[in-house]
């Protein structure tokens, strides 16, 4: 008797990853950016990253991690970022998403602060200087530390693209996936 394996991705979430995947390296290749302090961008690829892995799950967001960073100027240090990022986002995601709408927002906006602070404060910034010598890094960390307008409005676009995307396709956003196969 032969045993059939189950795929490791589904068909809507092969699709998934190509869309938001696609669209995010689209996105950055094409330098559809707003400039803020160089090397960092203000631009949609986080989003399209957040709103793939959370319907999709975490390779979809691995996936999509992998190229939102491929087309960056530090395709090195966006790959850990958009990796870790898309993890995380994935650990609190099925919770989150069955929260009152109108909590979910302010829990997203509150958890996507400490999860994107850390790993820029702790590794991007740090590295940037220490490793591959791009900035210094105390200047460059206290503009980060002291530009809270620049973290409200990232965070903010986040937000505020997840949140139409809740309300407009909530069967779609809705997590059906799991974190091991069975």
């Amino acid at each position: 008797m032969s045993h059939i394996r189950k795929p490791l991705l589904t068909s809507r979430q092969v699709g998934i990853a190509a869309v938001f995947g696609g669209i995010a390296f689209a996105w950055r290749a094409l330098g559809l950016v707003i400039p803020v302090a160089p090397p960092f961008v203000i631009d949609l690829r986080e989003a399209f990253l957040l709103i793939g892995a959370g319907a999709g799950g975490p390779i979809v967001g691995v996936t999509i991690g992998i190229l939102c960073a491929l087309p960056s100027g530090l395709p090195i240090l966006d790959l850990y970022y958009y990796v870790v990022l898309s993890l995380f986002w994935c650990l609190v995601y099925k919770r989150l998403y069955r929260m009152k709408r109108i909590l979910r927002p302010i829990i997203a906006y509150i958890y996507l602060w400490i999860v994107e602070a850390g790993p820029i404060y702790l590794v991007y910034i740090p590295a940037g200087d220490f490793i591959f010598h791009l900035w210094a890094w105390w200047p460059f960390y206290f503009t980060w530390i002291f530009s809270p307008g620049f973290q409200f409005i990232y965070l903010l676009i986040q937000v505020v693209t997840l949140t139409i995307a809740w309300e407009v396709a909530p069967s779609f956003m809705e997590p059906a996936w799991e974190w091991r196969r069975k």
